[in-house]
Parts: C-alpha cells; structure tokens; sequence
C-alpha cells in the first residue's frame, strides 16, 4: 500500500474517530411519525432524511471502530492503542444502535419511495428501496464480521429484521419484485447487490447461529432461547431455494444496471451516482468470487466493464497541484469526490484504471447518507487491493480479450496540436477538453430521456483554475416535485438553467425524441460540432450547429441558426454562479482564482441582459445564480450566427 493510501485511511480514521467523540454521549436522532409524513404533505425530503441518515453515521462510525480500531493499531496505520476496553465500549455503543435500527424504525425505506395510499399495508411497511436493501446489507456483514464479539441477542435480532423486512419480501415475490429489478439505473445496482450480499451474510449467520445449538453443544431436551426461536421461525418462512433465487434474481438485475451504461462506459446520470451503482456492483461482485456454486461468476468482466472501470478519470479537470472540479451534468455535482477504496478494486481488475489525486478523496462528513459499505471499503478494499495496477488479482486470467481492451484501447482519448487532452465519449456524446491545467470545457449531446435527466442537449461548461465559471449546476434540492411532471419547472433542471439558446422565448422539450442529430470531434479542425434543433418544439428552427474549439486560454464558439417559417425569436442563454459583469463591450465572470471574459460579436453593451435567479442545490442552500442572455439579430440572408470569444485570465489582469 502506497503512503499515500496509508495516509488517506489514517485521516478518515481520525474524522471518524473525532465523530466518536461528538456523539458519544449523545443519543442518536429520532425518527417522529410527523417528520415521515411531512413529505406526503408538503414534498419535503430534508427534514426526516436528515434524522434517518444522522442514525446511520452513529451505525457506520461504531461499525468501522469496532471492525478497525485494533487492526489498523497493530498495523501501524494509525498511531494509538486499541486496548480491549476501548473496543468492549464500541461493541456495547453499536449493540444498542443495531437493536434501535431493528426496534425502534417502523420503515427502513425512504417517505420519498413508499406508497402513501396503502401505508399500513405490511408490504409497504418492508418497502425494500435503496435504503431497507443498504441496511439489510450493513447490519447483516457486520453481524457477521462481529459474530464472536456481539451477544448472541443482538445477532440473533439483526438477522431476524433482515429477513423479515427484506429478504422475505423480496425472495417470496413473483418477479419483478419492483420496477427497480428491471431498470437500467442505479437502483438496480444497489438494491440488488445489497439484497445479493445480505443473502450471503444471512446464510453463513444462519449456520453459525444454528451449530451453536445442535444436540452435541446442549442437552438433547432443553428449548431453545426465545430469541433463537424467533430467529428460527423466521428463517423457515423463507422460501425453498431462496439463497440461489436472490443470487440469480441479483445478478440479473444488475446486467439491466450494466445496460444502463453506454457502450463507451459513460454513465449520464452522473459521476456521483456512478461512484454509487458500481460501489455496490463490485462489493457484490467480490462477494461473490467466494460465493460458491449459486453465485453469478466473473461480474466483473461482463460486457462493457472494462470502459466503465475507465469512465470515473475522465469527469475530472485536474489542476497540477492534485485537486480541480468534476463534470456535473444530469444530477452530478462539480465537486464529486472519488471513493479511493473503489478505485482500489476497480484498478485490481483494469489496471488501466487511473487514480484522481488524494486531495480529490472521499471525506468522512462529504457522504450526508453516511453509507457503512463504501466508507468501510475506503478501508478494507485499500488495505487488500491499495499495491493493484502492475497486473491483475484472483478471478481475472490475464489473456482476457475485456483486459486486452481495456489495456490497448485509447480510441477514447486523443491529443490536440496544442497539447489538450481530449476525451471523446461517442454513445453519450460527451466531449471533455483541457489543458495541461485541467482548464478546459466540456460539451454534451444526447437526448433529454436520460437517466437522472435535464433539458440539456448542446450545453456545455467552462472550467478555469479549479472553478466552474460558466457552469452546469447539477443536481438540485430533492423534492416531491423535483421527481414529478414538475420537474422542468425546476431551473436546474430545465433547458433555461443551462448554457443553451431559447427558441421564440421557449426551452427544450423533455423525451427521448428530443435529441442531438449529429455530435462529431473533428481531429484537424480541433473542433466539435452539435446539432440539435430536434431539442426544441417541432417546426420552431429549421436548424441549429454549435461550434466549440479550445486555443490555448481562448474557447471559440460559434452557434449557427437556419430559422424556420415558426421562427420569431433567438435567445442566446449562458449560466454562471459567479455574478458578471458588463464593462468595455465585454461579459466579465470572476472566480477566487480566475475570471473570463466572454466578447460576443456584433452584439452592443445594452443588448446583453443579467439575470439573477434562484437555485436550491442538493444540500437545500438557497443561492443566486445567473443567466446572460441576448437576442440574436439575423443576417443578410435567411440565417443567424451568434460568435462567442471566451478567454480565461489570472485574476491580477482585471481589477
């Protein structure tokens, strides 16, 4: 394990360790049949998802203290003195939130995702969503793991709930259990790796729990403890062949999550949510390379994994000091962290993989769902698989035509004159450029049913010294409406909210019909080129080809308009979070660390208009953002061109 890594684990131990400390002699937050239906009645998420996510940090740090504490003492890794009394009061600490989590929470699953109409029903109660499958796995692994060190009480309690709520719901259901087992989303993934992985935890708790109390260990005659008898009738409740049906039913579900993917590995709901599925895809994965004859085999070298293991290191523009921003289309963020622990077993079966830079590692406190699997595989899957990148691990045979790929293939990748690196991503129509800085822009096409969708086809982003200047806002406040047919009324999410014309005052429609018809990377020219009128009403412009070419510190682009008879009106439309300003016939946009001026051809001071708008981001911030918008005059003949000159400055040169 490189310094580096051994220096990432000790500071995420030392965050979790001080969360330890905060909490310790605090309860963990209560869940209030109130808070619950406060999304029923108002669409608010934040309120009660704050609290049941504030319980699972109190599961995830005792889980991780009492799994590592010692190990990674003894190790060296951290510099302190795991005594067994330190580790008897983590034990006793996560005791009680385990049976709180098992007692105490009538849902495991989100308000967001349960039917409010039928809620007393017992199959809305045992909703398996994301987070009843993300909980099903975490109590049960570490159930599991902490076998000898939990009362048996406690064991025997967690394995109950999980079957109870979980795995009978989802073994005993007639497929598909829900729309989830069949999409092509992250969804599947997580539900039904977590769903795959409990299954195997339950199985090997079973028979620990069970050869404790075989004839040989007690008298013949004597009964067994209550909680042991319930224990046991609700594992004979499940059905015959119910491990294998999981596994399969899993595995199935999770190659509809590989179909989700593009065939050039790009996932278009966004790098977050990538970093999401493919933590529990390979978590599974590996959990089954020791899950005998019913586990799927080789999940990992499936169709298309080798360019989605490649996908994470192109969303970065990285600075030369290690850090920079990440492409935040759909609902991503521009600054998405990277899971070290999944890079780790990513690069221990493609060692084509590349890692970020640690200053772009995944904090404790950045994860706001405090999710025990990823931030115990930032751990576990460093210390095992931290030394991969010189050749393949375990399951993976070194001729394999995946690997081959993986290795040889740089069609993706190529090189401008200039010296810009540029990724290429034809089946999502992503474009990614940038300089030897990580300045740059990158460009999207598509069409407007993706995963996660926004309005969004032609738009692109700026990014100078690490910031974002003209931007993609991502991901917005998760509301009821946010998933609703209200959804493009939301700015982040409609066409208005992102750096692409207005058409007779309208925005790009919603559907898979509205799309891009040509996105193409000319290698002489340096130059990509959208078209995209089908983006907009029918009948509304004839034809509309954005131009982007990247010079050095100047961006070029030129968007070229062939109006139809329907055509009254072009409305150029730029975003930025940084408030502009208009001075000597220039659009000014300042960072911390840099700023762009934006010269528009043709286009006179009083012509460009700013506009302040309103933006919730993920978190719930409430922030200004701004539109820069002008009409577009048309020429001497029946066509329009609007010229943009983007260059990129220090700070020291304005002001």
């Amino acid at each position: 394990m490189r310094e580096e890594q051994k220096t990432y684990i000790r500071g995420l131990y030392q965050e979790i360790k001080k969360a330890e400390e905060q909490m310790r002699d605090r309860p963990m937050p209560a869940l209030t049949k109130e808070d619950f239906f406060l999304f029923h009645e108002t669409g608010n998420r934040l309120v009660y998802e704050n609290a049941y996510f504030g319980r699972r940090k109190y599961l995830t740090v005792y889980a991780i203290l009492a799994l590592w504490s010692g190990e990674l003492s003894r190790s060296g890794i951290i510099d302190e003195e795991a005594g067994d009394r330190t580790g008897d009061l983590y034990i006793r600490r996560l005791e009680e939130i385990l049976v709180s989590i098992c007692r105490e929470e009538r849902f495991w699953a989100l308000p967001a995702h349960v039917d409010f109409d039928r809620i007393d029903l017992p199959e809305t109660v045992h909703t398996v969503d994301l987070f009843a499958a993300e909980t099903a796995q975490a109590l049960s692994e570490i159930a599991l793991r902490l076998y000898d060190r939990l009362s048996r009480e406690t064991v025997a309690c967690v394995a109950r709930e999980v079957i109870r709520r979980v795995l009978q719901p989802f073994a005993a259901s007639a497929f598909p259990y829900s729309w989830w087992e069949t999409d092509r989303c992250n969804w599947s993934a997580v539900c039904a790796g977590s769903i795959g992985m409990a299954a195997v935890s339950i199985e090997a708790l079973n028979c620990r729990i069970m050869e404790a109390y075989t004839p040989d260990q007690q008298e013949k005659d004597a009964p067994l403890p209550p909680d042991i008898l319930l224990y046991r009738d609700q594992y004979r409740l499940l059905p015959q062949n119910w491990k294998a049906d999981c596994l399969r039913r899993a595995g199935d579900a999770l190659q509809c999550y590989l179909d989700g993917m593009e065939a050039d590995g790009a996932c278009t709901e966004g790098l977050g949510y990538y970093n999401y599925g493919m933590s529990f895809y390979a978590a599974f994965a590996e959990a089954c390379e020791a899950g005998g004859r019913d586990a799927p085999g080789r999940l990992m070298y499936r169709d298309k994994c080798d360019q989605i293991a490649l996908f994470q290191q192109k969303c970065y523009f990285m600075d030369r000091h290690g850090g920079g921003v990440s492409i935040s289309f759909s609902d991503g963020s521009s600054h998405e962290s990277f899971l070290p622990g999944l890079t780790a077993y990513l690069k221990r079966c493609y060692p084509q993989v590349e890692t970020p830079g640690y200053a772009l590692a995944r904090p404790f406190d950045e994860d706001a769902c405090y999710r025990y699997l990823t931030n115990e595989r930032n751990i576990s899957w460093l210390i095992r698989y931290g030394d991969s990148g010189s050749g393949m691990r375990a399951e993976a045979d070194p001729a394999d035509e995946k690997l081959t790929h993986a290795q040889n293939n740089s069609s993706d990748k190529s090189r401008t004159p200039g010296g810009n690196t540029v990724y290429l991503l034809p089946a999502a129509q992503w474009l990614i450029c940038q300089d030897g800085d990580g300045n740059g822009f990158a460009a999207k096409g598509g069409n407007n049913d993706e995963n996660h969708n926004h309005n969004d086809i032609g738009h692109f982003l700026c990014v100078f010294h690490g910031e974002m200047l003209l931007t993609d806002l991502g991901a917005g406040e998760y509301t009821k409406d946010y998933f609703s047919d209200k959804r493009y009324e939301i700015l982040c999410n409609r066409s208005m909210g992102h750096s692409v014309p207005m058409i007779n005052g309208e925005e790009q429609c919603a559907g898979a019909g509205y799309r891009a018809d040509r996105f193409a990377w000319d290698e002489e020219t340096c130059t990509l080129t959208i078209s995209f009128a089908g983006a907009y009403p029918e009948g509304s412009i004839k034809k509309l080809v954005r131009h982007i070419r990247m010079c050095g510190k100047q961006i070029w682009l030129q968007d070229l308009f062939i109006p139809s008879e329907n055509t009254g009106s072009i409305t150029e439309n730029i975003v930025t979070e940084y408030e502009p300003v208009i001075q000597d016939g220039m659009i000014w946009i300042r960072g911390k660390r840099g700023q762009c001026s934006i010269r528009v051809e043709n286009c006179r001071d009083h012509r460009i208009r700013i506009i302040p708008c309103a933006h919730s981001d993920h978190a719930g911030n409430h922030r200004t953002v701004y539109r820069i918008a002008w009409e577009v005059r048309p020429g001497q003949e029946d066509s329009a061109d609007c010229t943009m000159w983007i260059t990129f400055h220090d700070n020291e040169f304005f002001g």
